[in-house]
């Protein structure tokens, strides 16, 4: 089978479409034909070398985590789930792996997908929508009534966290450069700020928010401003791992606590999620999807850190 892989850690131009061997899955395994798979900022941190030191130095490696397809096999203690169901999933690890013709995956790390759900929506869910629900429903426990501030509030992991705050019934203020501000509102935000007009933190400082996410992660953790618009009981979650320490400091010190998502490719998440898309509760923005050949055109995008929404190859 065909798959996208590279032979050095670096930019979008090192990655190529190359014949790789697929190999019998796992007892607790399926096989899924990638139908369509959706880029995530993971990706590019792995591809870079930026996450080297969990990912180590053996090459060639594959790429992608979010994927829609059709089970093609299944292994011995495999339930629930027959050849031919259509699926849609998140691979956990950091080995990559869904922009391939053909994938072997937990059978734990999907749910079936809707068929009134394209493959391409699909596969635009897993790591951004799982991200949003866990930051919110599982760190910051957000509750109705209280006020949040997201910020990097445009991107992939911004729109749902957007729309499941309302859905949940929070007050939703939104970060972003100013030329997405109206894109946040349509999105459902209260009040749409822009990290480009002024200093926003002396602008807004106070204990304001009950909760802060950090969707964006561009220079790190900046869990100590936002201090400055928390309150006290208030929590800053973040998707860095590299600031893991503020949350073991958070818990001893006084202040707003600190947490951090490890996101979890769990089915029943995963299916939550495809029926708030059917409810209508979520819309799904797609900037663009792309085509086989477009793999280094659409990495590229997505580095640029302006995407607005989800990027999304397919493969039908």
């Amino acid at each position: 089978m065909k798959a996208v892989i590279y032979r050095k850690y670096g930019k979008a131009d090192v990655l190529e479409w190359a014949t790789t061997q697929v190999a019998k899955p796992k007892p607790t395994e399926i096989q899924v034909k990638v139908k369509a798979m959706g880029l995530n900022p993971k990706d590019t941190a792995a591809r870079s070398g930026k996450v080297s030191i969990l990912s180590g130095f053996r090459f060639p490696k594959m790429i992608g985590s979010d994927f829609s397809g059709v089970v093609v096999k299944k292994g011995a203690k495999v339930t629930g789930l027959e050849i031919g169901d259509e699926v849609f999933g998140y691979l956990e690890h950091l080995r990559g792996g869904a922009l391939a013709e053909v994938l072997n995956v937990n059978a734990n790390w999907v749910a079936q997908k809707p068929t009134k759900l394209s493959h391409e929506i699909a596969a635009a869910i897993p790591c951004a929508y799982l991200t949003a629900l866990q930051g919110l429903r599982d760190k910051a426990r957000l509750q109705k009534g209280q006020k949040l501030l997201i910020w990097g509030a445009s991107g992939g992991v911004g729109i749902p966290t957007i729309q499941l705050a309302k859905h949940f019934g929070a007050e939703v203020h939104t970060i972003s450069s100013s030329k997405n501000k109206d894109f946040c509102l349509e999105q459902g935000a209260d009040i749409a700020l822009g990290y480009d007009e002024g200093d926003f933190w002396e602008e807004h400082k106070g204990a304001i928010y009950d909760a802060f996410y950090q969707v964006f992660i561009h220079k790190g953790s900046i869990f100590k401003q936002s201090k400055k618009v928390l309150k006290p009981t208030g929590v800053h979650v973040t998707l860095d791992p590299i600031h893991m320490l503020y949350t073991a400091l958070s818990r001893i010190e006084k202040g707003p606590r600190h947490e951090h998502v490890m996101v979890k490719a769990i089915s029943q998440d995963l299916a939550l999620l495809a029926q708030l898309i059917l409810d209508g509760v979520l819309k799904p923005h797609i900037e663009k999807i792309y085509q086989p050949e477009q793999v280094q055109e659409a990495y590229t995008r997505l580095d640029s850190s302006h995407v607005q929404g989800k990027l999304v190859i397919s493969l039908t």
